[in-house]
């Protein structure tokens, strides 16, 4: 079994010479595309540790934004995403983060996931992975790491 090894940098080539590019310019716009394109060079050129994540426009269509995921969790694996409150209630955007931690068969839909998948109990325990803390380092130190909810 022969395995390619495929550079930041060669990702970055990939992704602006393909069909990718052109699909995802045709489900988010161009202006998200130029983000996308800006993004991806920026994490190519080395930058990684500065980085801060892009949000793409805001949408409150559901079925747009589950399209928009599904886009990067088949052709940009090594790009993370959530879905974060816009600028109105009603809209919602979506965040793109660099997966430091590189996926390399740890990762979201992977075979090998080592016990680290998103649906394994140990997803908490992950590590110091880049930025995938979606808030909780905002959590007050003298309160616990739980809520308790009282439905009267």
């Amino acid at each position: 079994m022969e395995i390619t090894i495929i550079s930041i940098t060669n990702l970055f080539f990939l992704y602006v010479n393909s069909l990718s590019f052109e699909a995802f310019k045709s489900l988010t716009g161009d202006s998200d595309a130029d983000s996308l394109t800006a993004f991806i060079h920026q994490i190519s050129s080395g930058v990684e540790d500065s980085l801060s994540p892009i949000v793409l426009s805001p949408s409150s269509d559901q079925s747009h934004r589950t399209a928009v995921h599904t886009f990067f969790k088949e052709r940009l694996k090594f790009l993370v995403t959530d879905t974060i409150d816009g600028l109105d209630s009603s809209s919602k955007c979506i965040r793109v983060w660099f997966d430091a931690g590189g996926n390399n068969g740890t990762g979201r839909n992977s075979g090998g996931n080592n016990g680290t998948s998103r649906n394994s109990k140990k997803w908490k325990d992950r590590g110091s992975k880049h930025y995938d803390n979606r808030g909780s380092d905002n959590w007050p130190g003298h309160l616990d790491k739980f809520l308790s909810l009282c439905i009267t």
